[in-house]
């Protein structure tokens, strides 16, 4: 995958560098609170999520849950482009309007990844990383009920985001059933394409709820930085393998 250098006479990057990409401590004050939770997410998973995704993976061909995956993520690609502009990123906003037009024309609305293929990764965005590039905290751990880890900063991200998808106004006035199978197509498809992944991280972890938690800031602090992670400044977290 490629990986995309932000513009360096970015008024937003240089703040950036400047600050030399600090990572925030992420604290969990309510880690109490927080696992039962996650206990009750995690039953939530087991009872629910987990046979939706394999009764989705064993009836659906894999091309046709790769189109829908592609079709979810094209439609998201307005966010990552305002995003993109606010956080001073404009080679990477050239991207995603690009993609965005290729894969929704050429692209059959999104089902084929055709700009891929012509060579432009994808790459997502969206506000809560727009506000730590703004210097944001991003507050306490927190596991929010069925949405999982996060943070308040990314869970008002979530909000702003929310109200910002093309799918929010597009079925502004239809049933609730109609309005929320948007979300619940991405849950499905989500829980799917990650199902071999959490698998393994929860058969060699001692303690899947710590191993969540370290998961989560890793990955949310690359994609903060858009992939630049200092190494130092992640926790220690155990080998993944069978």
């Amino acid at each position: 995958m490629t990986t995309y250098e932000a513009d360096p006479n970015a008024p937003v990057v240089q703040t950036m560098q400047a600050d030399s990409y600090q990572a925030e401590e992420l604290s969990d004050p309510i880690e109490p609170v927080n696992r039962a939770i996650y206990g009750f997410n995690d039953a939530v998973d087991t009872v629910l999520l987990r046979p939706v995704a394999e009764m989705y993976r064993a009836v659906v061909p894999s091309f046709l849950r790769t189109g829908i995956y592609n079709i979810i993520s094209n439609a998201t690609s307005p966010i990552t482009l305002v995003n993109d502009v606010l956080q001073g990123e404009g080679k990477r906003a050239e991207e995603t309007l690009v993609r965005f037009l290729v894969n929704t024309t050429v692209g059959f609305g999104g089902f084929v990844d055709a700009a891929q293929h012509a060579g432009i990764e994808p790459h997502t965005e969206d506000f809560a990383q727009t506000l730590a590039v703004y210097g944001v905290p991003s507050g306490p751990y927190i596991v929010a009920p069925i949405i999982g880890p996060s943070t308040p900063r990314h869970l008002f991200g979530r909000v702003v985001d929310a109200a910002a998808n093309p799918f929010t106004w597009l079925l502004m006035d239809a049933t609730l059933l109609e309005s929320s199978s948007p979300l619940m197509a991405e849950v499905v498809t989500t829980r799917e394409a990650n199902l071999d992944q959490l698998d393994a991280l929860r058969e060699s972890s001692p303690d899947f709820y710590a191993t969540l938690k370290d998961v989560y800031y890793q990955r949310r602090l690359a994609e903060i930085r858009n992939g630049r992670v200092v190494e130092e400044d992640l926790p220690d977290i155990p080998e993944f393998s069978r």
